[in-house]
Formats: C-alpha cells, structure tokens, sequence
C-alpha cells in the first residue's frame, strides 16, 4: 500500500472512531435514578433445574412477547416458552388471584411437570397443556416468615409475632399466643449474626419443626419515634449497645402430629448466643452452636428432639480474636458423619466429623474461603461448594472428594522413615474470569453456571460434571456501551507489613492531555464486604451506577480493599481486632499513593465517601488523615462503638469496659482537630441499625469544639433510604462533590 492510500485509510479510520464516540450518550443521572433498571444487564435469570436433571427453566426479556419463561434441555439446543407475561396473568386471573405477577416465578420447585411456589398469601401449582393455576394450600398475606416441610404438605409461617401452622387437610391453627413486638417467634434472632438468617425448621420427615424464641426485655429499651403524627409518636423498641445485656434466645419444638410444644433445656441462666440449627437426619436430634458472650469459643451441642435434653458436646472451638460459626453442620448422604466450615487453619475450610464429633479429616487445605456449601456429586463421594479463589477478587465452584483418611508409611535406603497423610482431591470445576453463581442437577452431572465479570455484564452457560461449557444459554449486551463512561482496570499494591491490596479505578473518558482530575475514594473496609471484585459494575447497585456517573463527570473513581475486609482468609480480616479504623485507614492511603502515581490525577482535589461502616471510615480519614482529604460525605456512620450492637461490636472491638483505649482511639471525634476538608454528614431519622445517637454525639463534638460541617437528616429512613429519599440523596451527594471539588 502507498503513502497516499495508507494516509487515507487511516483517516477514514480515524473518523469512524471520531464518529462512534460523538454518537455516545452521556449518562444521565435522573434517568440512571428513576430507571435503574435499564443500565443493569438483561439476563437469562432463576435458572432452575426440574427434577429429572435433564431440563431446566430460566426467565429472560423477548423483544416481541415481553417477560418469557423458557424450558430447555441438556441434550436438545430447542428451547420451549412456557408462558409470557399475559399468559401467566390469564392465568393468574383464571384462579381468583390479585397482586400476583410474573416475578413469583423467580423462586419454583418442580414436581414432575408442575411448578410449584408461594405468592399472594398461598402456594400455587401451574401446570401446562392446559395452562392452570391452582392454590393448593393458603396462609395469611401478613405472613413474616415461612417455612414449607420437605414433603410441601404442611406450612408455619409467621404474624403478628406469633407462630401459625396448617396442612392441606387441616385448618391453620396458631402455635403461639404471647408473642410481641418485645417476644418474638419463628424469626431471625440476635440481629442476624453468625450466619442466623430465618427461625423456622422442618425436620426430615416433616412432622416437627424448630423454632426461636427471643425475649428482648432484658435490653434496655431505646427511645425511637415516628414523627408522621402530630405530635410525633413513641416508637420505643430495643437495641442491644456493646457491653450492655441481650436478649434471651430459646429454641422450640412443635410436633405437628401432636400440637405440643416443647423447648430444647439450653441453659437461660449462661449468656451466649444459639446458633446455626440443625436437624439430624433422622428427625431425632437438633445440633446448635453455642457462642459465648465474648465471642471465643463455640461449643457444638446435640438435643434430643423428643424430650429437649442435651445430649452430649460434640467439639469446641476456641480462638483469642473470634469464633463466627456461618454454616450449621451439613450432613453426608449415608448418615455416617457431617461436614463443618471453620476459619481454624487458617481460611474458611471444610472438616469431615463422624457422627459422635470425631474429627475424620480436613477436607480441603487452601488459601481461599470458602463461600458456600452447593450439595454433594451423584455417588455422594464429593461436597461441590464455592470459594473465592484462587484470586480472591473471583468466585468459582469446586469439587472435594470425601476420601478415607489413611497415611501411608515411606523409608529410605538411609534408614529414614516419613508419614504421608492423603489429602482430598480438590477439583476447580468452572473456569474464566469472575463470579460464577451456580445451580446444580439433581444428580449432580450437570450445571448451570450464570457468571460475569468486568469486561462481561452476564452469561449463563450449561456444563457438564468435568466442568466443560456445553453450550452457552445467554449472553448479555452491555447496556452501558451506549454511553460515554470511564475506562476501568484493577490494580495491586502492598500494605506496609507487605500483604497484597486489590484496588480498582475508573478514569475519566475523553481525557484531555495535560489536565489534572479530581479524585473521588469510595470505601466501606468493614468484615463481611469486599468492594473489589472481577464482577460487571463490581456488583450492579445504584450506588455503582452513580459511582460510574461521576467518573463520567470528570472524577478519578478509586476503591480498595484493606485489611478487614472479607474472603482473605481470617489473619487479614483479625488484624483489626480491638483496634477498628487503624490499620484501615493505613490501607486506603495505599489507593490514594497509587492514584497519585496517575500523571493526570489532581491530589489537591480529594473526595471521599461511604455509608455504615464506609460512613465510619470516612469520618475517620477526615478526622486522621486530613491533610489528603478535601471533602467528604460519610453515610449513617458509625462514631462511636459504644452505640454499637454487642453481637458485631463486641466479636472486633471487645466490650467498652475491656478495650477502653480501643473506643476511645476509634471514634472519629477524638480527631476531630484533624479535619481540614469540607464535611456532608447524611442519615435516615428512624435508622435502627447505626442509630441516630452516632450522628447527634458527633455534632455535639463538633459543636464544642468549634467544628463547622453540613448536614442532612431524611425524616422516616431507615439504614437504607428508599424511593424519593434515595433519589434526592444522590442529586445531594453529586452537587456536593461537584462544588466542592470542581
């Protein structure tokens, strides 16, 4: 090719280019608000096998008929829709129901050829050719709670405090009478802590379930109000705050065959915390795990279903920092052992016990947490779950096999002897960059895989038991391609003891040679979250939409994950013990030395933000770091651990009378002579998580010690704000930054 037809081409190129970026829109902030929707990936979502491990069903969005529920199968590439949206209205309409849309689809059980799931106060069956509907059994709509049995003949469902249980055959009848707001039944307990999400459990063979009991007047009661009236009303409930009394928790049991209850004889004399309820496979026995009050030993425990009596302790565990038990002992399909998730090696591993709580072997021995348990592989030999590794940032599912444990004895010809424990085999089953959220046959020989990462919005793909992709379901358009945003890549750095930070930014688009941005730190650093992660938006939220919008706006967007955070195994997230926004802080700066390091980075221009414990951190990057920092907006922060629960509290500071030093460091008003940048503090009014007396003794702070900063209460609001209130937030938050940093 000649000079001249090079020059041409090249030209032409660069005008195409020139021509596909000026087409680009620019993000919109009131539509990203009032549509969120639309700037999410459209998936093939709720992939769900039926029993016979052979088809399987999802939902996804058709250009002509709307919100589809399509069936297809492993040997097939035909996919059948089962029904629309108007159809499954018909439908819904056909059986006398109101209120019922197509979203219950996204939670079904299959039996046979009928799906069956709970919407409208009922559990419904729809079956096909013909297309009906049927209300197969029906519950209160103010139900707070439920629990269907194995067999999905019988219901216990929650209201009004109290515990209601029917059968198909049967009338419901209300299991308890007391209940209050302050004698709760059949709920989560002791503020959703070490792995306590529900209150209700069937037994096997469906004849009894277990429930909690929580008795919260031994709290101090907490002055809430509700200022919708006039005058404002008394809402009073209870808040556990560190170093003060908890509630009460017992365990139920009610035999549906009978109508008697009992109540497991844990001891309500021993401050502690019951945890991670379990039925034994025969439906004889329930195992809990027995926290104590400073959070560092459990104890796992076995009752006697029938009488209530313990048992006997199976093991205990002991750690200086914490113990958390997340998982409830999972049982082997022949019933000779259980499997328990422990942080004790080092990560969250998995350990094989025999029924009498023998240790028989350490399953896995990795430097990776595991995540969650996914069931055992068809000959009932190997556990899958998923785990965050082998880089942390990603998530993968995995297969341990369950093998005898033996040592196997070895000599030299020097006379040397050596012992050779065997080790699980460990297989890593799906493959690819990201988050890999998976559904598993029955059976076990096939997958469903749903998966994205940074560079990938979503795809679902079928694969087979070795892991290999058999073909892909789905895949989605990137929504935000259509606009103008920021370019993404991940980075690492090192802590000062040397441990590898994961960071993420977003830079600018259409920078501009030689101009200088300013610079927004986003941050949580908190147990329990991980902000960085090789995810599509790093998790779709409107937060990460208008994270985008700002980089779009001209900000330099920067997150990290500092010591504390979750799934970096138990050393990393214990090095904050008793010392909480310390070695954080340290870490932060770390994302902030690495933007610096941008040519086109302004550090004279920082921003930083974060809500509950980001509200916290960055009260505490203003306070103790406020020379790097220019503005800041910290969300429903907490500014004291004092005020603090005393599950969550307690387990990383220790009680305010043991770690006095400890609060006192910690709390961002010790500080406040450090803070040079310009301060948004924002809460809901009714926040009954990080309760509104943070806010009030930190502007008291402020306000002796001469501190101007903005403020800004949204009347009503809980941790969360919602609707209008989140609407006006972000507008809050945007104007903010823009005045204040550019």
């Amino acid at each position: 090719m000649n000079v001249t037809k090079m020059i041409l081409v090249v030209g032409v190129l660069c005008a195409l280019v020139s021509s596909a970026s000026a087409q680009k829109q620019e993000l919109n902030l009131d539509q990203m608000l009032a549509t969120p929707q639309a700037f999410f990936p459209n998936g093939a979502y709720a992939p769900t096998w039926q029993n016979d491990g052979e088809h399987f069903t999802f939902i996804r969005r058709d250009r002509a008929r709307g919100v589809v529920w399509v069936r297809g199968s492993v040997s097939s590439d035909e996919e059948d829709v089962l029904l629309d949206g108007k159809q499954f209205a018909a439908a819904v309409k056909g059986a006398g129901l109101k209120g019922v849309g197509v979203g219950a689809l996204m939670k079904v059980e299959w039996v046979g050829d009928t799906a069956r799931f709970v919407a409208g106060g009922a559990v419904l069956e729809l079956s096909f050719n013909p297309l009906q509907l049927k209300n197969v059994m029906s519950f209160s709509t103010e139900a707070a709670a439920l629990a269907a049995s194995p067999n999905s003949k019988r219901l216990c469902w929650v209201e009004n405090h109290n515990i209601h249980v029917r059968s198909m055959d049967d009338e419901p009848r209300q299991v308890t009478k007391d209940g209050t707001k302050d004698l709760t039944y059949g709920v989560a307990v002791s503020r959703v802590e070490f792995g306590i999400h529900d209150g209700l459990w069937w037994s096997p063979d469906s004849q009894k379930f277990a429930f909690y009991r929580e008795d919260f007047t031994p709290i101090k009661a907490y002055p809430y109000i509700d200022w919708k009236p006039t005058p404002a009303a008394d809402a009073t409930g209870r808040y556990p705050m560190a170093g003060d009394p908890g509630s009460q928790v017992q365990v139920g049991v009610y035999d549906a065959e009978t109508g008697k209850t009992l109540y497991l004889q844990t001891d309500k004399t021993v401050d502690e915390y019951l945890t991670n309820i379990a039925w034994g496979p025969k439906s004889q026995t329930i195992y809990i795990a027995h926290v104590n009050r400073d959070q560092n030993r459990m104890d796992l425990k076995v009752y006697d279903a029938k009488t209530g009596g313990l048992l006997r302790t199976l093991f205990t565990e002991e750690d200086e920092q914490w113990v958390e038990p997340e998982n409830p002992p999972l049982f082997l399909p022949n019933g000779s052992g259980f499997l328990w998730v422990s942080d004790r090696a080092g990560y969250n591993q998995l350990f094989l016990y025999s029924m009498s709580g023998n240790l028989m072997q350490q399953i896995t021995s990795t430097p990776m947490d595991l995540l969650e348990l996914k069931g055992f592989n068809q000959a009932g030999n190997g556990i899958y779950f998923t785990a965050a590794g082998p880089d942390p940032r990603q998530v993968h599912l995995f297969e341990a096999k369950l093998t005898v444990p033996h040592a196997s004895v070895n000599s030299d010809n020097k006379g040397s002897i050596t012992v050779s424990h065997q080790r699980p085999e460990l297989h890593q089953v799906t493959s690819g960059r990201g988050a890999h959220s998976i559904e598993i046959a029955p059976g076990g020989r096939y997958f469903l895989d749903a998966h994205n990462n940074l560079d990938l919005p979503y795809a679902l793909d079928l694969l087979n038991e070795n892991g290999k992709t058999l073909r892909r379901l789905h895949q989605s358009q990137n929504p935000l391609s259509r606009f103008q945003t920021g370019t993404e890549h991940f980075f690492t750095t090192k802590s000062d003891d040397g441990t590898t930070l994961y960071g993420h930014v977003i830079t600018p688009p259409n920078r501009v040679e030689g101009k200088k941005y300013p610079v927004l730190l986003y941050v949580y650093g908190g147990p329990h979250a991980q902000l960085v992660t090789d995810t599509y938006l790093l998790g779709p939220s409107p937060r990460a939409l208008w994270l985008h919008y700002m980089a779009s706006k001209g900000f330099i967007v920067v997150r990290i994950d500092n010591r504390g955070s979750a799934n970096r195994g138990i050393e990393f997230v214990q090095s904050i013990h008793r010392q909480m926004g310390t070695l954080e802080i340290e870490d932060q700066m770390k994302a902030l030395d690495y933007v610096d390091s941008l040519d086109f980075a302004d550090m004279n221009r920082v921003g930083v933000h974060g809500w509950s414990y980001g509200g916290f951190m960055t009260l505490s990057l203003m306070t103790r770091k406020g020379d790097r920092f220019h503005a800041g907006i910290s969300g429903a922060p907490v500014t004291d651990w004092k005020f603090y629960e005393t599950g969550y509290g307690e387990r990383y500071m220790d009680r305010p009378a043991e770690n006095a030093v400890g609060y006192k460091t910690s709390a961002p008003a010790h500080h406040l002579k450090g803070m040079k940048g310009r301060l948004l503090l924002i809460q809901g009014s009714s926040d009954d998580t990080v309760v509104l007396q943070h806010t009030i003794d930190f502007l008291t702070h402020c306000i002796n010690q001469g501190v101007d900063l903005d403020y800004m209460l949204y009347p009503g609001e809980l941790h969360g704000l919602k609707g209008k209130a989140s609407t006006h937030l972000y507008k809050k938050m945007t104007n903010f930054f823009m005045r204040e940093l550019m």
